[in-house]
């Protein structure tokens, strides 16, 4: 699937941190809030299913760690691993900004029979349910 990336726009003469993290805000296009969209241009890029990409990486669906944080797209990613990836263990870091969220984040989590042990703030920490 090919889905346009957004690039921020950059001056060219900003500090060496502040470059680094504009540089951090690009995301996918679906993301960027509309009053934002004019301050970057648009890429097509391929996109890969996160399953994909582990697969290839690690000659392996299984990994110990797990880590989302993807500003904005992270129920979606977590909805397309299914039973594909085993993670031992699991961090979302997504804002939840509703009790229904939270929700679908615990129904996704235990479709892979993953036990949430901590949430606070945008950090969501899962482990597998018979370990806890």
């Amino acid at each position: 699937v090919q889905m346009p990336l957004w690039l921020r726009h950059n001056s060219g003469n900003l500090p060496p941190l502040l470059k680094r993290v504009q540089e951090g805000s690009n995301r996918l296009f679906i993301y960027v809030a509309k009053e934002d969209q004019d301050l970057g241009d648009k890429v097509t890029v391929q996109c890969l299913p996160l399953s994909t990409m582990i697969e290839a990486a690690f000659h392996s669906t299984q990994v110990d760690l797990l880590t989302i944080s993807t500003h904005g797209g992270e129920l979606d990613i977590l909805s397309t691993l299914g039973e594909d990836v085993f993670a031992r263990m699991l961090v979302v870091m997504a804002p939840v900004a509703s009790n229904g969220e939270l929700e679908y984040l615990r129904q996704l989590t235990d479709a892979m029979n993953k036990t949430m042990i901590y949430s606070k703030s945008n950090v969501h920490i899962f482990l597998p349910a018979n370990e806890v």
